[in-house]
């Protein structure tokens, strides 16, 4: 079985989380609005427009095609800064003390840990994983409702790390709305939700060359999609009565079933679709059949799901329970408690879990906590969770006491099975 069968993440935390941290930050920041579009193919920028180039939006002048999105609203002196990042003039961070140990840096053949150089009010933060390497998203916007002191320049960036060393392979301008970050494996990149132009915010597919299109328009306040193949991706756009089962392939979408629930999170495999939500709410769909609503589910609202078929499902609730369907029957494998809930993701034998106070898996036979502990809070915060093997693990990690520091308090965690790296 195929360990991308069991992965998936929790959007509606985010989003939550987002509005009370950014503070509005999406609809304005540094006094402008931050809902341009990034799927022209490369339209010039002006220094009075909005100039949109393949890479990004901006309002560099004559930026045109990727160098004009790069370019970015500071101009054409900054699109030379760096490929459009912002030279970081924080101080160099101290020591970063973790609350577990360390094994020595680096992944693979990477030994640089990974950098973000924009600063200001992060609105997105997120992993995701293939056998390609690993993915990371970066959002900042400006703004100092909170007293946290000067913006680099708002923008957000995907970095890219196939076991060499990380790299960017796209950077705009722009701090859209809390997005996140998903993947077609093997496949494109998916941001949502993000700015579509006409159509309003969608899923938007962004290939290793950087250049964004969009693939799916939304209008719920719910989105969340999940990559089975390199061309093949479900995605949910929901509101609070109804929700769109979305299938995406061949670059455009088309609606699968729309179904009678406040869905939050989507899972696929080759054939199954799960949709799960509010009210211990979870619709199935096997084959061409029609989706079926599960009965007897555990109360709770779910924000998450992974499985290995229809009759091996794991998801997360409200309460942070880790819950386990059979096929027949649930199983609560974790009383929860501690924190919200966040993303599952499965090697074939463990199936790994965080909330925002820890990171742990189950073993097959119990639960184990491998960062953080129930009742003793972290430091900071467990933002992210994939993986590629099960000697791959990656956890993403923030920690706000670094935020005035050269990289931030962005930090990706690989756990080999046994130990912690930091790379």
């Amino acid at each position: 079985m195929p360990v991308e069968s069991c992965w998936q993440r929790f959007r509606r935390w985010r989003w939550l989380l987002g509005a009370v941290i950014a503070s509005g930050v999406w609809i304005v920041a540094c006094g402008k609005e931050t809902n341009t579009v990034d799927n022209d193919p490369g339209s010039a920028g002006s220094a009075a427009a909005t100039g949109n180039g393949g890479g990004g939006s901006g309002n560099a002048a004559g930026g045109a095609g990727i160098a004009g999105g790069i370019g970015g609203m500071a101009g054409a002196a900054d699109a030379a800064v760096d490929a459009g990042l912002h030279v970081d003039q924080r101080p160099p961070p101290p020591m970063w003390n973790p609350p577990i140990p360390l094994g020595a840096p680096g992944w693979r053949q990477s030994t640089e840990p990974l950098c973000e150089a924009y600063r200001g009010h992060y609105t997105a933060y997120d992993i995701w994983a293939d056998q390609r390497g690993v993915f990371a998203l970066f959002g900042i916007a400006c703004q100092n409702l909170d007293g946290k002191g000067p913006c680099s320049g708002e923008g957000t960036t995907l970095q890219f790390n196939d076991g060499s060393g990380w790299r960017t392979i796209y950077d705009t301008r722009v701090a859209g709305r809390d997005t996140h970050l998903a993947g077609m494996p093997g496949g494109s990149l998916m941001l949502f939700p993000k700015s579509c132009g006409s159509m309003g915010f969608g899923i938007s597919l962004i290939g290793m060359n950087g250049v964004p299109t969009c693939a799916a328009a939304v209008t719920g306040p719910e989105v969340d999609s999940f990559g089975t193949g390199p061309d093949l991706a479900y995605g949910i756009d929901s509101n609070l009565s109804m929700t769109r089962v979305l299938k995406l392939a061949g670059g455009e979408s088309s609606v699968v079933s729309t179904l009678p629930m406040s869905a939050f999170a989507v899972w696929a495999d080759a054939q199954s679709v799960v949709a799960v939500g509010e009210k211990e709410t979870v619709f199935v769909k096997t084959g061409t059949s029609d989706f079926v609503r599960l009965s007897n589910v555990p109360a709770g609202d779910y924000g998450s799901v992974c499985g290995y078929g229809a009759n091996d499902l794991w998801m997360q609730n409200n309460a942070a329970q880790l819950v386990h369907y059979n096929g027949t029957t649930w199983d609560i494998l974790w009383p929860g408690g501690t924190g919200y809930f966040g993303d599952l993701w499965g090697d074939g034998t463990h199936v790994y879990f965080h909330t925002g106070a820890l990171f742990g898996r189950w073993n097959g036979t119990k639960v184990e906590f491998l960062l953080g502990e129930p009742n003793k809070p972290l430091p900071g915060l467990v933002r992210g969770l994939t993986g590629i093997s099960s000697s791959e693990v990656f956890v993403a990690y923030r920690d706000p006491q670094f935020d005035n520091y050269q990289c931030g308090g962005e930090f990706i965690l690989w756990f080999d099975g046994k130990q912690f790296h930091r790379f």
